[in-house]
């Protein structure tokens, strides 16, 4: 492992680790963070920002920071939450040259406490999409913002995506804890990750774009007609064709459909 570390470490751009936290709040857990960043001669920024509340940061104000240190620097770059230290140097985002990477749990909500980010127009696209969701929605959770973002630059470009190991989003509780990349403090539940409880359930479900299953129905039409059958009509090959086609055949069938649903 020690060879491949090595190649690994030769053969990569290592990303430049950022974090932040409000000014405020006197917190003395990122300096655990700077230490560890200095320990492993890691380039970072570790920044104390004027923030709303003094014991927490808002969605908008981590994405504004992150995009400052995008148009600061030149290099990937790795944000990770002031309580978390750095045991290992994080090399597999930037030796896998992706646009971004982050950590997924209970199957498919992610967490944007561990988020990476490649030089690329595709990652600046996501960046800022989440930034301008988090800027509309101040009260909603980051975690939610970041996968609507994801889910909507996703379909537009080809973002190459990695869905980073546990060991990038280790616990403080996890067995694997002292072999972790990257340590959080937290307590190893999702109680403190996941979205607020108070937060509707009926939007929180789990969405398709990047996931496995069939695809949603384009529109769903409910005939007037005696019948117990349905009648589906499938489009096929619609990613090789024009949006102004498939949106003219959606509504040429549906409104075929409409003038007789017999």
């Amino acid at each position: 492992w020690s060879k491949f570390l090595s190649a690994a470490a030769d053969g990569a751009v290592t990303p430049r680790i950022i974090s932040c936290y409000p000014r405020g709040s006197a917190d003395k857990r990122a300096e655990d963070l700077r230490l560890s960043l200095e320990r492993l001669r890691l380039h970072a920024h570790v920044e104390a920002i004027e923030t709303q509340f003094d014991d927490r940061l808002l969605c908008f104000e981590k994405a504004e920071f992150i995009l400052r240190m995008w148009s600061t620097y030149s290099e990937p770059l790795l944000f990770v939450e002031h309580d978390a230290m750095m045991r290992e140097a994080p090399l597999l985002p930037s030796f896998l040259g992706c646009d971004v990477a982050l950590h997924k749990f209970n199957r498919w909500e992610m967490s944007a406490r561990t988020l990476y980010l490649g030089r690329s127009e595709r990652a600046e696209m996501l960046l800022r999409t989440w930034q301008q969701l988090a800027a509309s929605y101040p009260a909603i959770w980051e975690g939610y913002l970041l996968d609507q973002a994801w889910s909507l630059a996703s379909s537009q470009l080809p973002l190459d995506t990695v869905w980073l190991p546990r060991s990038y989003h280790a616990l403080a509780g996890d067995l694997g804890a002292m072999r972790a990349t990257v340590l959080h403090n937290q307590q190893t539940t999702t109680l403190e990750l996941g979205p607020d409880p108070a937060f509707a359930s009926l939007v929180r479900s789990a969405r398709r774009a990047g996931r496995t299953g069939a695809r949603d129905a384009f529109m769903v039409m409910t005939s007037k007609a005696e019948a117990s059958n349905g009648i589906a009509v499938i489009l096929r090959d619609i990613s090789k064709s024009d949006a102004g086609a498939v949106a003219a055949t959606v509504e040429a069938v549906t409104g075929a459909y409409a003038a007789d649903c017999g």
